[in-house]
């Protein structure tokens, strides 16, 4: 190979530019139109076109050959993120919340401590049970937002999961989405929850109720904050963390804004994309800011900390990803205190 170089004049590895500049110019040179009857620029001619066809042929190949790489290393990847998670859930469903713990990111850790995750891990344990759960590859988040100026190259994953509930004996089965990030040249469960002491306490309370005979009351409350379907807050879940997030944001004299996304949506896709909507939200915002399902298609989002043109930014952005799903139309506005919370939400609604 190294003669092809030799023959064009330029050094081994030249870039496929440098290989296009050196055979024009010896083109002009040893061209048979510009040398009638000189056989050796002929000759010359004959081998500087096999130089070149090789060396670029060559780089076709690469090129080829590159792309395949990629491909196989992306799918190496993929299931590299997937077994992690595997690993991850399997620990969960066997009780091993130590193993558990060494799978969550580096990130989870500085928030979550070995001991607040066994809390919470036994205390979920002692009213659901894991049945059995299935792992599989989404999509690439190439830049996941952990935090304001923090991104990670992360791995979506869909966790299919079946769960017995203690205290029903019925069995429960949903999806849910959950993401690997790169760290240190290796996959690792996002948890995602910054207080996981307070969950615990929901868990312990549940317990505790139930063996006072009031649990149905307390589950609804609980169940009245959340939209398990779409493992994100309700409406009502959603005016108490804005009533937090207020008292924070006096704290600190940040700014508060919200914004209201309205979907519009098939009856027979409804439930399909409300699920693809919840993830693409949640894959868009920070895990400091605030989602949830009003209902009707309707998703509120509060942005905690985030500057007006930051917060405006993020609203664009996760419309246009909305409306890939389905036609939907946009509201943002600002509030200061907790009496404005509820009507500044009616208005963008209306």
């Amino acid at each position: 190979m190294t003669q092809y170089y030799a023959t064009l004049e330029i050094p081994v590895g030249a870039s496929k530019e440098d290989v296009n500049a050196a055979y024009h110019r010896l083109a002009k040179v040893y061209h048979p139109d510009l040398n009638p009857g000189n056989s050796s620029a002929e000759e010359k001619m004959k081998k500087i076109n096999d130089a070149y066809t090789m060396l670029t042929g060559s780089q076709r190949a690469f090129n080829r050959n590159l792309g395949q790489s990629t491909a196989a290393n992306g799918k190496e990847e993929e299931r590299k993120a997937s077994a992690v998670m595997t690993d991850y859930f399997t620990a969960i469903r066997s009780g091993d919340h130590i193993r558990a713990y060494s799978y969550i990111s580096d990130f989870d850790k500085q928030y979550v401590t070995i001991q607040s995750f066994r809390e919470w891990r036994e205390s979920v344990a002692r009213l659901f049970r894991v049945d059995s759960f299935r792992v599989v590859f989404s999509e690439d988040v190439p830049r996941l937002t952990l935090r304001k100026g923090m991104n990670a190259n992360g791995k979506k994953l869909t966790i299919s999961i079946s769960e017995q509930n203690r205290l029903s004996g019925e069995v429960e089965r949903f999806h849910t989405a959950k993401y690997c990030i790169r760290e240190n040249g290796e996959w690792r469960v996002l948890l995602g929850y910054r207080d996981l002491n307070e969950i615990a306490r929901v868990f312990e309370n549940l317990s505790a109720k139930y063996e006072a005979g009031d649990m149905q009351k307390y589950w609804e409350e609980y169940c009245s904050n959340t939209c398990r379907e779409l493992g994100i807050l309700s409406k009502t879940g959603l005016v108490k963390e804005a009533e937090k997030e207020i008292y924070r944001a006096k704290r600190l004299k940040h700014p508060m804004f919200a914004a209201v996304f309205l979907m519009t949506l098939e009856p027979s896709s409804e439930a399909r994309l409300l699920v693809r909507a919840a993830d693409t939200i949640r894959a868009t915002i920070r895990i400091t800011d605030v989602c949830a399902y009003l209902g009707g298609g309707v998703f509120a989002v509060l942005y905690a900390g985030l500057k007006k043109r930051n917060a405006v930014s993020v609203t664009n952005r996760l419309k246009s990803r909305l409306e890939i799903l389905a036609p939907s139309d946009c509201r943002f506005g600002q509030f200061a205190e907790k009496a404005d919370f509820e009507p500044l939400i009616k208005k963008m609604l209306a």
